[in-house]
């Protein structure tokens, strides 16, 4: 019982430091400091008072760690007596057993709002640690992600396994793109809807006009305005917005928002006409 409890103590103390925990990881028994013969290995701890570390294991964060760190052990008596069954050599240790999984890795992932209304397939290379036994290398690989339509900022593309792999005890974590739309030139969007600014002089605000927009796959939208336009007023497209990336055939709508430009002087006589045309017209 005595050495059942030493080696308990023994595991826990290197367990709970983080530096005894990497030197175990990468160099074994040997570096804990301890020494080894053909049959058994010795180790150099400093003393456990048995009742703290009682108390240790059994609040509320020492047993979180162990849930962690040992779900396939059956239960905390059966970690003690399966070391106990056979010494260690200085090959085999008690981390021998995957510790989980690296974190996931996030990369950006920078498309134009063109490919989001269409969808696009992208081709990527991909560098990533791993390791063969204690030894990492630089893995290359192609990951090809396909942009459905309608995706919006933010969504995630998960490649299970495809990540960064930390240490040799734990499986690579999963590589993840996160969409990132670049600025565009016309138009800003808005959940499924597409905004679209219009400067127009004061005179085509008045008199009406007409003009055309080109669309994210290259159409022409023709725009008619018979009305009279007033500063921040809007006009609705329906059906010309973002697909809906469940519903690529439903479409949000385009808000057209108008911004008038005012001359910037007039003639005295400019002036007089003008005021001439619009009396009595309010």
């Amino acid at each position: 019982a005595e050495r059942k409890f030493k080696l308990i103590g023994e595991a826990y103390e290197v367990l709970s430091d983080e530096e005894k925990r990497k030197n175990y990881d990468l160099f074994g028994q040997s570096g804990l400091g301890g020494t080894t013969t053909n049959d058994e290995t010795y180790y150099t701890y400093s003393n456990i008072d048995p009742n703290e570390l009682f108390s240790r294991f059994f609040s509320h964060d020492a047993s979180s760690f162990f849930s962690q760190g040992f779900d396939d052990f059956p239960s905390f008596q059966g970690f003690a007596s399966m070391n106990s069954r056979r010494p260690r050599s200085s090959r085999s240790n008690i981390f021998s057993r995957s510790f989980g999984r690296a974190a996931s890795f996030e990369v950006p992932l920078q498309v134009t709002l063109e490919e989001l209304y269409t969808g696009c397939r992208k081709k990527l290379k991909v560098t990533r640690k791993r390791f063969v036994g204690l030894n990492s290398y630089e893995d290359n690989t192609f990951i090809t992600v396909d942009v459905k339509p309608g995706w919006g900022e933010g969504t995630k593309i998960n490649f299970h396994g495809e990540g960064e792999q930390s240490s040799p005890n734990e499986q690579p974590g999963d590589l993840v793109f996160i969409i990132k739309t670049k600025p565009h030139d016309r138009f800003i969007r808005e959940g499924n809807n597409l905004i679209y600014k219009c400067y127009l002089p004061l005179d085509k605000a008045l008199t009406g006009f007409q003009f055309s927009i080109k669309s994210l796959d290259n159409r022409d939208i023709n725009v008619r305005v018979d009305d009279i336009i007033n500063p921040n007023s809007k006009k609705i497209i329906t059906n010309e917005g973002m697909p809906y990336s469940k519903s690529p055939s439903i479409k949000g709508d385009l808000f057209i928002e108008f911004d008038i430009v005012f001359p910037k002087k007039l003639s005295p006589e400019q002036k007089r006409t003008l005021k001439e045309t619009l009396a009595n017209t309010y």
